[in-house]
């Protein structure tokens, strides 16, 4: 195995991994794989070709060699050395001359995207194709075309799973999962695995860490199958919580962006430095260029099972108490039409948001309109998480009479992590969202959400999957997304990693008396207006402070803490670090 980088510079390493040609299997999955293993030691766990996993046969190992499409005189219209969208990923082998209506029945394009190549794929249905923006495809004028399609399926080969354990002081497993088979996209691909390798990194240098933390690399879908085929039980028996991270990148806030200034800008980070140090370099290495979108987690299946069963009560007494009104009556209402009733759905609201979407897959393609400002963005977002759970989950209208939806902080939910996300939107709703959970839309959390399973495995997205124009296509690329808001995202789910580990912590002052800040760093060497307002600011407030120092005897909560403080647990949580490094608060007990 690889030895483990000391330097990131993220990127050299987005540059490296983005023009591969991914998939299930092959060559540009696996050389994917080894780049990453040099940030993360995984070790590689195989599924063979053919073999069966659950319900699913794992599909054969696929090459791409090289795909083309000429004209007679042998102009090349398209080639996957220029770009491997320009084939159906999994794509039979084929070589022949065709005319174009032959042609047309195997391209693929979107009318409504015209100048992106869509991603196609078809893994378990054998096709050959070619993938072309809409523009491309008009431009086709001839009356026959050559074709080479130089792919080979071989039943030799693996799916091939990336795992990785950092021990904790406990053996209950948290899983950071992210998935690897896209070519040539940045939010739906990329984003998860960069965020990986900063999440690694950041919880690897962590002086104590409460849980182990296992983190996961896999195609999307059979990947987590095969994983899951193989560690289901253990999961069971010790998974504390797991997130997927999907499309965890944010656009650009101006759309004048200068990329190669904005590369030169990103700071390469020194891995090996202590705990304290990295934090802050990783702070430091990035700027904010990026629309300041709230990191948005799907909650567990059992959060809905939850909700539904609440819901399916109240259901049960009001039924009763109608029953008894129609008695009472002497059947002068219908009980049916009493029924029809409690189920008011929001049914006009479900029109509305169909009706207010040129194109119901993509839900906010505001975020990209230079016309508009970035407070209008972030309203726009913050509605179309709403009109997203009703399009996908037209049944949970009705949930709302039991959890209106943006309350979930008020409800109790089975597995700790929902109601510990549920706290966590509601005192950082800036930064943080919650999402019921759909099992009609999303990534892997799907498989480890099954009926049967239903671990307590969120999913985290920052710009969601299907709700902007560029998803599966050749423009999820870094002239739209920022890689600093990789970044980013990566040290706000960090943030929220370390509350999970610390939020039952009872904070302890280490000596007699309110302990002498200044010459630890912690207060300022001067009392002027600009050094009052500067510790006014977010976590340098003197009173949450003081307040904090004066009430951490070692009997309250870190989320009690934070109720007295009337501060964000995930600020409170960055005070205490603060804290920590100055040796001013003990470890809990």
């Amino acid at each position: 195995m690889n030895k483990v980088m000391s330097c990131l510079n993220p990127q050299a390493l987005f540059d490296e991994l983005f023009p591969l040609c991914r998939s299930l299997t092959g060559v540009g999955y696996e050389q994917s794989l080894a780049i990453l293993q040099r940030y993360i030691p995984f070790k590689i766990e195989e599924y063979p070709c053919g073999s069966q996993v659950f319900d699913w046969t794992v599909p054969q190992y696929w090459t791409l060699n090289r795909a083309t499409l000429k004209d007679l005189q042998g102009n090349i219209i398209l080639d996957t050395d220029v770009n491997p969208m320009h084939v159906v990923n999994y794509s039979e082998p084929f070589k022949g001359e065709v005319s174009l209506d032959e042609l047309q029945k195997h391209l693929y394009s979107d009318p409504k995207n015209p100048s992106a190549i869509p991603y196609v794929f078809s893994y378990y249905n054998k096709r050959w194709g070619f993938c072309l923006s809409h523009n491309q495809r008009e431009q086709l004028c001839d009356d026959r075309y050559i074709v080479e399609i130089d792919t080979i399926k071989s039943d030799q080969g693996a799916v091939k799973i990336g795992v990785c354990d950092l021990p904790g002081q406990s053996d209950k497993i948290v899983q950071i999962s992210a998935y690897l088979c896209h070519p040539n996209m940045m939010n739906n691909e990329l984003s998860g695995p960069i965020g990986q390798v900063f999440l690694y990194h950041l919880l690897k240098a962590m002086p104590n860490r409460k849980y182990t933390y296992r983190f996961v690399i896999n195609p999307e879908t059979i990947g987590a199958i095969c994983y899951l085929s193989a560690h289901a039980q253990e999961l069971k028996d010790k998974l504390s919580y797991g997130m997927v991270l999907t499309c965890i990148a944010s656009p650009y806030n101006t759309h004048t962006q200068n990329l190669d200034a904005i590369a030169k800008n990103i700071q390469p980070i020194n891995l090996e430095q202590p705990y304290f140090e990295l934090v802050d370099a990783i702070s430091k290495s990035y700027e904010h260029n990026f629309l300041e979108l709230p990191l948005s987690f799907k909650m567990t299946r059992q959060s809905m099972i939850d909700e539904f069963k609440a819901y399916l009560e109240q259901l049960k007494d009001n039924k009763q108490h109608l029953n008894t009104q129609v008695n009472t009556n002497k059947g002068s209402i219908k009980a049916k039409e009493l029924t029809k009733s409690l189920q008011k759905a929001t049914s006009t609201e479900i029109k509305s948001c169909e009706n207010n979407q040129s194109n119901e897959s993509y839900i906010c393609p505001e975020l990209f309109d230079k016309n508009i400002s970035d407070e209008q963005k972030l309203s726009l977002y913050a509605q179309s998480d709403r009109m997203y759970d009703v399009l996908w989950c037209p049944n949970y209208h009705d949930l709302d009479s039991v959890v209106p939806h943006g309350s979930q902080y008020q409800f109790n939910y089975s597995y700790d992590i929902d109601n510990s996300l549920a706290t966590l939107a509601n005192s950082c709703k800036d930064r943080i969202s919650l999402r019921r959970f759909s099992p009609t839309s999303g990534s892997d959390e799907r498989q480890y959400c099954s009926a049967l399973l239903n671990l307590p495995m969120v999913q985290v997205t920052r710009t969601q999957y299907a709700s902007y124009y560029e998803y599966h296509t050749s423009n999820d690329n870094q002239s739209i997304f920022s890689l600093d808001s990789i970044v980013d995202s990566a040290l706000g789910i960090f943030r929220c990693l370390q509350y999970l580990e610390r939020h039952d912590e009872k904070p302890c002052i280490s000596v007699y008396c309110e302990p002498q800040l200044g010459k630890r760093g912690l207060y300022p060497d001067i009392n002027c207006p600009k050094v009052r307002a500067a510790r006014n600011s977010r976590i340098n407030s003197f009173e949450t402070l003081l307040t904090l120092l004066n009430m951490s005897d070692g009997s309250f909560t870190i989320d009690e803490l934070a109720i007295f403080a009337q501060v964000s647990p995930l600020d409170l949580i960055e005070l205490i670090e603060h804290l920590d490094k100055g040796g001013v608060l003990r470890p809990s007990t």
